[in-house]
């Protein structure tokens, strides 16, 4: 068994939009107000963060667009690592990213989405873990994209954001190509799913009262607005 890790060697980088500057989840609001669509989004990234509190890693925000430090501190405080996202698409803003913390002289980095607030600290752990035989580790959604990435800092391959169609269902089997193609090692997470949609809402609530997650801020919401009395 590993000794405990050392924060300093493993971080976690936490990619979100800033709703005040941006729009979020525009699929989302096909069937649901903005304003509730924002408050979803906002308790997404609550249980997220809330989550990762509890691993012994650093967490880093990542946050879009570049210009709105104050107003994401105004909403998460001043307390956390921030992260200005920068470049022209996602994929140049998810490398420079993991370059930015490498330089920091992290040894092992993830990159998180916001869509899976129900997402267990157990695959944190698990894609920590899988770094110490592996050259990478994702984790694949459900729609055909990947919720996590990971790399060394020895293994850190930027080909993976190169040239994919971003927002497509062949994310996840473009990037698994790209890794295969230069003989990585990888290591594949449970599948989950992440909150797009209506439907996807459905799914949660449900897999929520079944199973219970650690996604309380969501489903407390959820449970307040009486969400199937008031979609569009």
């Amino acid at each position: 068994m590993n000794s405990p890790a050392d924060p300093n060697d493993q971080c976690v980088i936490v990619f979100l939009k800033v709703p005040q500057r941006v729009p979020v989840k525009t699929r989302l609001s096909k069937s649901l107000d903005q304003e509730i669509v924002v408050n979803l989004y906002k308790n997404f990234v609550l249980d997220v963060l809330g989550m990762l509190q509890a691993g012994r890693h650093t967490t880093v925000i990542g946050f879009y667009p570049p210009q709105a430090l104050q107003e994401i501190t105004s909403w998460l405080g001043r307390d956390h690592d921030y992260l200005p996202q920068q470049g022209d698409d996602l994929g140049k803003r998810m490398e420079n990213a993991f370059d930015s913390i490498f330089q920091k002289g992290f040894r092992q980095v993830l990159l998180l989405g916001t869509d899976f607030p129900d997402l267990p600290g157990s695959i944190i752990d698990e894609a920590f873990e899988s770094l110490h035989k592996n050259d990478a580790v994702i984790g694949p959604a459900v729609d055909g994209g990947y919720y996590l990435i990971g790399f060394n800092s020895h293994s850190f391959l930027p080909e993976v954001f190169n040239k994919i169609p971003w927002g497509s269902d062949t994310v996840f089997q473009k990037t698994i190509t790209v890794l295969g193609s230069n003989r990585s090692r990888i290591h594949v997470l449970p599948q989950w799913r992440d909150i797009d949609t209506y439907q996807d809402l459905e799914f949660f609530i449900k897999r929520h009262a079944e199973k219970g997650s650690a996604a309380s801020n969501t489903a407390a919401y959820l449970a307040g607005i009486k969400l199937h009395a008031i979609k569009r």
